[in-house]
């Protein structure tokens, strides 16, 4: 369903998520409104592994198609039909982190689940 609407999900590593960065995608600012701040302690802590392997990113990504001009482009930028090139634009993103079990268990109460 994703891919019909033209949206891909995306396990990040470390330095995916740093080339991400990089770029300009992955601005907190565009992603949290009241905290932007806690997203940059969970970036902070994925690209330094500091949950040693068990905090992940997912991100969400749009492809964009666009037309080009071969007057104001090198021809690097040209896809297979010489017509135009997609673009992939970060639109949402998650962390996420492995819980043990035995933590799980302290924070809810299963029985009521």
């Amino acid at each position: 369903a994703l891919q019909n609407q033209g949206l891909r999900c995306s396990d990040q590593s470390p330095a995916s998520a740093q080339g991400l960065l990089n770029q300009g995608q992955l601005v907190a600012e565009d992603f949290m409104e009241t905290s932007p701040e806690i997203e940059k302690t969970l970036m902070d802590a994925f690209l330094e592994d500091d949950y040693e392997g068990e905090l992940h990113l997912t991100t969400l990504s749009i492809q964009k198609k666009h037309s080009i001009n071969f007057d104001e482009t090198d021809h690097d930028c040209i896809d297979d039909n010489n017509s135009r090139i997609e673009d992939e634009v970060v639109v949402g993103l998650a962390f996420w982190r492995e819980i043990p079990k035995d933590e799980m268990c302290g924070w809810l109460d299963l029985r009521r689940v």
